[in-house]
Order: structure tokens, then sequence, then C-alpha cells
């Protein structure tokens, strides 16, 4: 198989899919872990929802971000 987002045409993909490679996936660590490490620095007392939500944009953790960065439209491969 030439690429992990390579899936046979017969396979039924009902809905949206993305594949996530491992350069994908790398990112999405690296990413969860900056937005869980800007916690070490506030009070979590003082800490508001638009403090959370300005993490998760910096961070690129939002729905829309989860939903396109982190992989790859497989590609549809003729069956044999």
């Amino acid at each position: 198989m030439k690429g992990l987002n390579n899936v046979p045409q017969i396979s039924a993909l009902n809905h949206d899919v993305l594949i996530m490679g491992k350069k994908h996936l790398d990112q999405l660590t690296k990413n969860v872990r900056g937005f869980f490490n800007e916690f070490r620095k506030v009070d979590l007392r003082d800490l508001s929802e638009s403090k959370i939500e300005e993490y998760l944009h910096t961070h690129k953790l939002t729905v829309d971000d989860l939903t396109s960065a982190y992989g790859q439209k497989p590609i549809a491969r003729k069956a044999l």
C-alpha cells in the first residue's frame, strides 16, 4: 500500500472520514501537551471560559481544528 490514506474503492465510508498518520498524531500530541502546560501558569480559581477558549485556539484544538487539521481524506484506489 502506497500511503496510509489509500483505501480500496469498495470501502463504504458513509461519513466524512479523515485518516490520522504519524505526522498528524505527533502534532496533535504536541498541541495537547502545550494546551495543558498553559494551566501551570495560571491560578485555576481565576480561570475563565474565555481563557480556556483562547488556549484551545492557540493550540489548534477547537472542534474545527480537530475535524480538519489532523488528518487526510482517504484516497480511493481501484479494486484489483
